[in-house]
Order: C-alpha cells, then structure tokens, then sequence
C-alpha cells in the first residue's frame, strides 16, 4: 500500500513541476484577465467599488478586485499597499451617506481632493484608455528570486498583428515566493518614442 501511494505521489511531481509559470505568463495573464475584465465592464473584478455598509454610509468594497489580484499572484506586500492606498479615501466617503455620494461629490475634483478619483484611470495601465494586449520586450534576472519583466502595451490585433504600439513601457518586478513567481510592483514608464 505505501508503494502505491509513493508512486502516485512520484507521478505527481512532473504535473506540478510543469504548472509552474514562467515570470512572463505570470504577467501576460494578468494583463489578459484585466484588458477582458474592462471590455466586458465588470468594473468590480479589477478596482474598488463604492457601496453602503450596514448603516447606509459609504464605503468601498474591494472583496473581488482583492481575490483577483490574489489569484493573478500578487504579493502579500503589494496588496497591502493597494488596499492602504484607499484608506483616506474610505475614511472621506464614511462620512456621507452612500444615496447622497454623488450630491456631496458631483465633480471629478472633488472625488480628486479626497483621494477618490481612482475610477478615473485604469490602476494597473496608469491612463485612461484601455489596451488589447502587452508585448513582453525583455526580462532581466536581478537575481535567482527576482526578476523584472519589461514590456509595451498595445492596441489592436495580437492574431492579425495590427498593432500600435503606447510610448510607454511596463515594468513588472516579481519574486519567487515559493517556487511560485508573484508581482511585487507594476511601474509604467515613458519611452523616447513620439
């Protein structure tokens, strides 16, 4: 019996071994996941929504954009910092009751001065249009347990290659938690390209 259950175990490593993503996959499927999430308009799956808490007032909820971010291996650290960011923002909004949001804040600025404009720009593109697809350009091993992916988003057709190219470009750093690579910062940098 325990032959047989160390030979399964034994068949299991390759199948585990092979589930490993790469450092590049890791970051082209987060950002497929992502430019399809804002085609489709589930607003909810890639930032915070706002919603009323138990006594009507506003607040944010962040539960699946979270579980997204988790599930598109995210760092601990980086979601903490993600969800601290929207601190003041949920401490502002606490004070107003949610029917009255948008009589309180009619105003792009005024969401703006109380750090809640963040629907106003795609968080992990740094811009208010949507992409289609991003190009990975280069990796650079920093070290064996990190690695920063470079790469250039794009509009149009990564199928046909009808392509044009954002000047800016993406830098993702990842670490190896685990044998498992995990986005710790996303930077998005201008290139000299006009």
């Amino acid at each position: 019996m325990r032959s047989c259950v160390l030979i399964f175990f034994l068949l299991l490593l390759p199948v585990k071994s092979l589930a490993q993503k790469s450092p590049e996959s890791v970051v082209t499927d987060f950002y497929k996941w992502y430019f399809d999430v804002i085609e489709s308009g589930q607003i909810e799956e890639y930032q915070p929504i706002f919603v009323a808490d138990s006594t009507g007032m506003a607040t944010l909820n962040m539960d699946k954009y979270i579980k997204n971010l988790r599930f598109y291996n995210f760092t601990d650290s980086l979601i903490n910092h993600e969800i601290t960011s929207y601190q003041n923002c949920i401490k502002e909004v606490s004070k107003t009751k949610f029917d009255e949001l948008n009589d309180k804040y009619p105003n792009l600025d005024d969401y703006k001065n109380i750090g809640c404009d963040f629907f106003n720009i795609y968080r992990w593109l740094m811009d208010v249009e949507p992409m289609n697809g991003v190009e990975i350009i280069e990796t650079i091993k920093v070290n064996e347990n990190k690695i920063i992916v470079k790469g250039q988003f794009f509009r149009g057709s990564d199928i046909t290659k009808d392509k044009s190219y954002w000047n800016k470009n993406l830098y993702v750093s990842l670490n190896k938690e685990n044998s498992i690579w995990k986005i710790d910062q996303i930077e998005i940098k201008k290139t000299n390209l006009k």
